[in-house]
C-alpha cells in the first residue's frame, strides 16, 4: 500500500482569527441569551404557581364564611367588631386603618 502524504499545516490568517473569535463571542452571547430565557421562564412559572395557590386560599377562606357573612359590608364589620380602630378612606380609593389611642383600656390587651 502506497504511503500517504502527509498533510499541510494551514495556519489562519489574521483575519481568519478574527472571524473565528468573533463567532466565538456570539456563541457566549447566544449561551447567556439562552440562561436568561430559562431564567425568565422559570420565574414566570413560579410566578403562576403563587397566584394560583393565592386564588385557592382565597376560595377555601370564603369557603369558611356564611353567605350572610359574605354579604357583611367590610367596613360595617370592622366599625362593629373594632371599635379601637379608625378607618379613612382616602381620595384615591386606599382605606388606611389607625388605631385609636384616646382609650386607655384597649381591647386587645394594651396593644396600640
Amino acid at each position: 500500500m502506497p504511503k500517504r502524504k502527509a498533510k499541510e499545516v494551514v495556519r489562519l490568517t489574521e483575519e481568519e482569527n478574527k472571524d473565528e473569535s468573533d463567532k466565538e463571542i456570539r456563541r457566549e452571547e447566544k449561551k447567556h441569551d439562552e440562561e436568561a430565557e430559562r431564567r425568565i421562564a422559570a420565574i414566570k412559572a413560579i410566578r403562576d404557581i403563587e397566584i394560583e395557590q393565592s386564588l385557592t386560599a382565597q376560595r377555601l377562606l370564603c369557603s369558611y364564611f356564611t353567605e350572610e357573612q359574605l354579604e357583611t359590608p367590610v367596613l360595617d364589620f370592622f366599625k362593629e367588631n373594632l371599635p379601637d380602630v379608625s378607618i379613612e378612606v382616602e381620595d384615591n380609593g386606599e382605606i388606611e386603618f389607625k388605631w385609636n389611642h384616646n382609650t386607655g383600656d384597649s381591647s386587645l390587651g394594651g396593644y396600640p
